[in-house]
């Protein structure tokens, strides 16, 4: 088995977990506004997964879909946030992404390799770990005082999450056009990566009580 066949069996795997995590979030009643924007942020997860395998099949392509994920992604995570702690101002840090998914879909050509680049993916996973380091900063002005477990792990997996994100998309170019090995390798961190972030917070969101609130 090449590393290829490995990294594709793998992926494979990711809508099956996915499917399984949906229908775990869905046993955990009862419903709040948290548990319900993790279930739609899962379920968004799997349809790009449909989505994206659809336009790889058909069109041998399906790199447009990477900024406009980032995009989304950002959205359901700042809602989140918003649940969290009532507080409207975690939309705006949507706007940058949103200024930089317009540029992309007006300026790149997907199918020429040597143009796509990240900027909205990285915008959007920057952005991500800026909610997270604010939580940090509220836990360090209150003196701890704020700390709760549930809050503190969803807390660390986004911020490794957005982290390792981040600088995965950042050489876009370099991974489309690099060589296989090298390439494979880091789809397949990244991979695992996302299924142990998926799998850790659908867990401490779906034992949170909806009540938690992080102080804005």
């Amino acid at each position: 088995m090449t590393i290829f066949d490995f990294v594709t069996y793998i992926t494979s795997l990711l809508p099956a977990i996915l499917g399984i995590l949906i229908l775990y979030a869905g046993t955990k009643v009862p419903f709040n506004a948290v548990k319900l924007a993790l279930l739609g942020y899962l379920m968004t997860s799997l349809g790009f997964h449909f989505i994206g395998e659809f336009l790889g099949k058909n069109y041998h392509n399906n790199l447009v879909l990477i900024p406009i994920f980032g995009v989304v992604e950002l959205a359901w995570f700042s809602l989140i946030y918003y649940f969290m702690t009532s507080n409207r101002l975690y939309f705006l840090i949507n706007i940058p992404s949103f200024i930089c998914l317009i540029y992309e879909l007006n300026t790149i050509n997907f199918y020429q390799l040597e143009q796509v680049v990240s900027y909205t993916r990285f915008v959007s996973t920057l952005s991500l770990l800026l909610l997270a380091l604010f939580y940090c900063f509220t836990l360090l002005k209150n003196r701890w005082k704020t700390y709760l477990p549930s809050l503190f792990i969803f807390n660390a997996a986004l911020l490794i999450y957005a982290s390792f994100t981040c600088l995965y998309y950042l050489p876009l170019n370099l991974l489309l056009n690099g060589k296989s090995e090298s390439k494979f390798l880091l789809w397949f961190i990244n991979i695992i990566i996302t299924l142990l972030f998926y799998i850790l917070i659908t867990n401490v969101l779906c034992r949170t009580s909806g009540k938690e609130k992080i102080p804005s």
